[in-house]
């Protein structure tokens, strides 16, 4: 998932028109989920939380639509807000989490058609691995214990991610709160080039609560 972001907020710098759309669903069906998701304690259908990107157009939203079989089905649509036009959406995906955040299946909605996703298996590009972060990097990376954003001031903890994006190490850094919905208060990549990591676009949260 995370790097059909990068790729969304990629193409929103070099466009908005309306081939965009395509684009983004056709690298989407050749990308693989990653297999982790953030998912707060006693999640209920109807919670949702709306995510905005550093460059301040690009969007994210997501809600648990429903909970079946043990699994949660959480919607996530991607797009961007146009002055005087509001949210446009781009990509449409359905995963299905345990409660634990473990990713099991994905698929993507292109209209009435639902096209299996991958999900990112052991050893594969997206797969994430659980990362601890040093006392060192959390102060490299200006890592704070507290969080504002549009939706609030948090006091935060970190969880980290290791995996390979366009065969470059990545660390996925998230500050959270167990108060969040998806526990995603704001949240960073860094990719390593030579033997720094570059700091590429954050996910901000701006809005959450519970709406059926």
């Amino acid at each position: 998932m995370k790097k059909v972001l990068l790729i969304l907020f990629s193409a929103l710098l070099i466009s908005q028109t309306g081939c965009l759309g395509s684009l983004i669903r056709d690298s989407a069906k050749d990308t693989p989920l990653n297999n982790k998701m953030l998912l707060h304690r006693n999640a209920r259908v109807g919670d949702f939380a709306v995510f905005q990107g550093a460059n301040g157009t690009a969007q994210v939203k997501m809600k648990i639509i429903a909970k079946t079989g043990g699994l949660y089905l959480i919607r996530t649509k991607t797009g961007y807000v146009l002055p005087g036009v509001g949210f446009r959406n781009t990509l449409t995906i359905d995963v299905y989490t345990d409660w634990r955040g473990n990713i099991k299946k994905g698929y993507l909605i292109d209209g009435s058609e639902k096209i299996p996703l991958k999900v990112a298996a052991p050893g594969q590009n997206e797969y994430r691995v659980p990362y601890r972060l040093s006392a060192a990097q959390k102060r490299k990376f200006g890592l704070d214990s507290r969080v504002t954003v549009k939706a609030g001031t948090f006091r935060v903890s970190t969880v980290a991610f290791k995996s390979r994006e366009k065969e470059k190490d990545t660390i996925i850094i998230y500050q959270v709160n167990s108060r969040a919905k998806f526990m995603h208060v704001a949240g960073y990549s860094f990719i390593k080039n030579g033997s720094e990591y570059q700091k590429h676009p954050a996910l901000e949260m701006i809005e959450q609560g519970n709406r059926r």
